[in-house]
């Protein structure tokens, strides 16, 4: 079972190239991400899937971190009860990636995807002035010596 949950369509950049639209401030309500879940654990075909992958979009999903905290914390809590296998991912433009971030969204098990468009001119020529910010995320995720993808934009 494969679910993505856009938390929120707001965003703190203006990407040139971006398909979602309007930055708006809409957010995903709790009982729009409990349906999700059930969906997730409980399907009407009463055949629990062994494994659950939920991943965090937007907009910047980091700028609803405690949902996407709560969100996480619960799935983990039925894929227990259930016996099931959790994999959560989150596609991020990285500008909010900070150190007690990082521990939190670790210590999770979410799996981080940086969106970086290649050197700063390029970067920048479709993101605007935010590539310190998520080449600092680059930075931080290669000193944390975990795992990760990048999703890059060729213009």
């Amino acid at each position: 079972m494969q679910i993505s949950l856009v938390l929120t369509h707001a965003c703190n950049l203006a990407c040139s190239y971006c398909y979602t639209g309007e930055k708006k401030r809409v957010s995903m309500s709790p009982e729009v991400a409990k349906l999700a879940l059930d969906m997730a654990f409980e399907p009407p075909s009463a055949r629990r899937p062994e494994l659950v992958q939920l991943s965090f979009f937007g907009g910047e999903p980091m700028l609803e971190m405690t949902h996407l905290e709560s969100i996480a914390r619960e799935a983990h809590k039925r894929a227990q009860e259930g016996g099931q296998t959790l994999e959560l991912q989150m596609t991020t433009n990285g500008t909010l990636l900070d150190d007690d971030r990082l521990a939190r969204l670790n210590e999770l098990g979410v799996f981080i995807a940086l969106s970086i468009d290649g050197d700063r001119q390029s970067h920048n020529a479709g993101r605007g002035p935010s590539y310190a910010s998520a080449r600092a995320a680059l930075d931080r995720l290669l000193a944390n010596g975990q795992r990760f993808d990048v999703v890059y934009v060729v213009h």
